[in-house]
């Protein structure tokens, strides 16, 4: 999340007959459609995937997030405690303080050329797509499934507007990062997997760490070659990890 369910579709083909697997597509993204007025800042997709979870009634179940999908994964198990007994993390964060590196790439992200290359084409997607993920295999309906999700201008305000939220993250205009880094503690004692890919140029090993300190109940595997989208481009290694710790 929020990219595309596509991304968890090797995880899903290797989990599949063992365990239920529900991969959601946000608002905007994917496969959903957004409903007219729909404002695609975080806590609008986190008030939707608790809706999705309290309509599907799902109990005792795994969240599993990566990227933006981390923190609102967070925020879902945070809302939904006595639901959730497990957490999979992957290449994200959970704070409102950045890295130099990261910091510059969310400030370069929202920056107003990158904003109009954003709005008018799907080339700002292509380029971090293959940017971050190290070892991306190209296969059919890739492109589909990543860029030619926003086909127009209006459909890739989906996008834009998660980006802005990076930028106002960093610039300390937006709480969100902060609130969620402040509740976390409420999920200290969960058992939790990170699957990190070690290559990640945007999460980086001190996000792991922390990660870490924040969960003692931890199982850490790191995929040594692996980019940012480590189910995308290391899935045997995530799935045989997911097998092991369930």
């Amino acid at each position: 999340m929020p990219v595309s369910s596509f991304v968890y579709r090797h995880l899903i083909g290797a989990l599949g007959s063992d365990v239920r697997c529900i991969a959601p597509d946000l608002p905007g993204f994917g496969l959903s459609q957004a409903a007219p007025g729909f404002g695609f800042r975080a806590s609008d997709h986190e008030d939707v995937l608790s809706d999705f979870v309290e309509r599907l009634d799902l109990r005792d179940f795994v969240v599993m997030g990566h990227d933006w999908g981390g923190p609102l994964a967070l925020r879902l198990a945070i809302r939904h405690r006595n639901r959730v007994r497990g957490l999979i993390i992957g290449n994200t964060w959970a704070w409102p303080d950045h890295g130099a590196a990261r910091r510059s790439y969310f400030l370069a992200a929202t920056s107003t050329a990158a904003g109009y290359v954003l709005r008018s084409s799907t080339m700002f997607t292509r380029l971090a797509i293959r940017w971050a993920g190290r070892r991306l295999r190209v296969e059919d309906g890739m492109d589909a499934a990543y860029c030619n999700q926003h086909p127009t201008r209006a459909s890739r305000r989906a996008n834009s507007v998660l980006i802005r939220q990076n930028g106002e993250n960093v610039r300390g205009t937006d709480s969100y990062m902060h609130d969620l880094e402040q509740s976390l503690p409420q999920l200290r004692e969960l058992p939790v997997l990170l699957t990190w890919g070690a290559r990640c140029p945007i999460f980086r090993e001190d996000d792991r760490k922390r990660f870490e300190s924040a969960f003692p109940r931890h199982t850490t595997v790191v995929v040594r070659g692996g980019g940012h989208f480590v189910m995308e481009d290391s899935p045997a290694i995530v799935a045989a990890a997911i097998k092991c710790w369930l």
